[in-house]
């Protein structure tokens, strides 16, 4: 979160800088047109400070976010923003730089997710991870709001920032709040310290508008639990372990330039290797001309369809751009979101149901990439989906429509529903043992038709979802270990005959 720092000085721009050392050329030059050219085009979001009492025409641009799906931020007249210094999180000990700081909060907004990583991390440390914060949120009267996931930047995501003639990788680690006047442009004190030496602090910001923040969009550019080195002990082990995803999603800003060499640390990164599973992730802007299986890895899925015997789609026939497509599977023409939309009833509409259950769905099902075949892991591992999507129309069934599942393989129960009700209310439903009805917990409210990204997390035995970063711990009760596979989807609980519908734009799943 912003504090309270020193008056801002800026110097006149009279003609943007030429960067030079380890920033890579098309950054370079991304950098100077951004300058050159003044101002943003396609303002996502505007009305925000770089720093109190200074003009209120900074923004979140996304003149690349079509082209590169990137955004950035930026302000007027040539000005980029400022840096300010966050000290949010779990702390531990330091050097002393955040003392200063007078609005340091224990938790960043992200610190449940990470802390579902189990890697022994409960929470992001401003002295050791290098994080920015993005997006806006607070219900004051006039406070100017903005989600970044709404363009499509996920939670955790990389972020490259380039400031000092320098270029850094963060994470998108927390979140700016209405303690203050909406502010933009702020990073962790190890990431400050990096870029600007002992010149900043916990009270001390960067104050000229010289700082590019690019944020990248799709589920490609989170590293998740084994794609960063969580677990870090200093600023360069962590920020390192990003480099080579980092370099990826830069390469293909512009058509590419020279991949940037740090000066910070020559560490091997901790990028996922084969021990690591993730799929079903996109990697950059949805292409909406494509079937969804051309914007989502679909090879860890098949469909369930709520016609024919019901119809199962295998994962080939899903994956590409000319994959399959349906009446109830679909893109959206729009956005490039994938689309399902399921019938209510089937006593009402005649919709085709699976063996065991009364009810309607298109829903996809985990399978095994390399088979097909269907997927049963170990829940003493660590196994993760992830899912950032919408509910436009929710049943009318008791706890609204289904949107993801643990499925346990053997008992060919569902160990965990969740559902998401007309009013917005996101619940699951536990089931103690097979037979057992569900214990029902509230894990949060999302108002109809806004996006918002929920982790189901089954690891090391324990069970936890999270809603927009904020998790829930979940007794399993007397289940010991089950094999099971996870669901995502529309899962239509309804009494009525009406449809649901349900739409995605991000989707990973991760076992380890």
């Amino acid at each position: 979160m912003h504090g309270i720092i020193k008056p801002l000085v800026v110097s006149s721009l009279l003609a943007a800088p030429v960067l030079a050392g380890d920033v890579p050329a098309n950054i370079r030059s991304l950098y100077n047109s951004i300058r050159s050219k003044g101002s943003c085009s396609n303002i996502l979001k505007g009305g925000f400070y770089s720093q109190e009492k200074d003009s209120k025409d900074f923004c979140y641009c996304g003149d690349r976010l079509t082209s590169d799906g990137i955004i950035y931020l930026q302000g007027t007249k040539g000005n980029l923003v400022n840096m300010d210094i966050d000290c949010d999180g779990a702390l531990g000990e330091g050097d002393g730089s955040c003392d200063s700081s007078t609005d340091t909060q224990g938790q960043t907004t992200f610190g449940d997710t990470v802390a579902s990583y189990n890697k022994g991390v409960d929470d992001l440390n401003a002295y050791i991870h290098s994080f920015v914060v993005l997006g806006n949120e607070g219900k004051k009267k006039g406070y100017v709001e903005f989600d970044p996931q709404s363009v499509g930047v996920e939670p955790l995501s990389i972020v490259a920032v380039v400031c000092g003639d320098k270029m850094f990788y963060g994470v998108w680690g927390d979140t700016n709040g209405d303690d203050g006047p909406p502010l933009i442009g702020e990073v962790s004190q190890s990431l400050g310290h990096a870029c600007y030496g002992n010149a900043v602090n916990g009270n001390e910001a960067h104050d000229e508008n010289d700082v590019l923040y690019i944020a990248f969009t799709g589920q490609g550019a989170v590293p998740g639990a084994n794609g960063a080195k969580w677990n870090a002990k200093s600023f360069s082990e962590f920020e390192s372990s990003l480099h080579a995803q980092g370099d990826r999603l830069v390469a293909k800003i512009g058509g590419g330039g020279s991949t940037p060499t740090k000066t910070t640390s020559t560490k091997t990164s901790s990028t996922a290797t084969a021990t690591s599973t993730p799929g079903g992730g996109n990697t950059g802007p949805l292409n909406p001309n494509c079937a969804p299986g051309g914007n989502f890895d679909l090879g860890y899925f098949n469909l369930q369809l709520p016609v024919g015997g019901p119809d199962i789609i295998k994962s080939k026939q899903l994956q590409g751009c000319n994959g399959y497509t349906g009446a109830t599977f679909f893109t959206d023409k729009s956005t490039g979101e994938m689309v399902l939309t399921a019938p209510g009833n089937p006593d009402l509409t005649g919709c085709a149901t699976t063996s065991g259950s009364s009810h309607c769905r298109t829903e996809l099902r985990e399978v095994v990439k390399s088979s097909g075949a269907n997927a049963a892991w170990s829940p003493k591992g660590t196994n993760t989906l992830t899912v950032t999507m919408k509910v436009v129309k929710s049943d009318d069934g008791t706890h609204g429509t289904a949107i993801g599942q643990v499925f346990a393989s053997e008992a060919s129960k569902p160990l965990a529903e969740m559902y998401y009700s007309p009013s917005g209310d996101i619940v699951v439903g536990v089931k103690p043992d097979a037979d057992s009805n569900q214990v029902v917990t509230k894990l949060g409210n999302v108002p109809i038709g806004t996006k918002f990204t929920y982790v189901l997390n089954y690891s090391n035995n324990k069970l936890s979802i999270s809603i927009n970063g904020k998790s829930t711990s979940l007794s399993t009760f007397s289940w010991d270990s089950p094999a099971c596979y996870f669901k995502a989807g529309n899962y239509n609980q309804g009494e009525s005959a009406a449809s649901s519908e349900v739409r995605i734009s991000a989707l990973n799943v991760v076992h380890s």
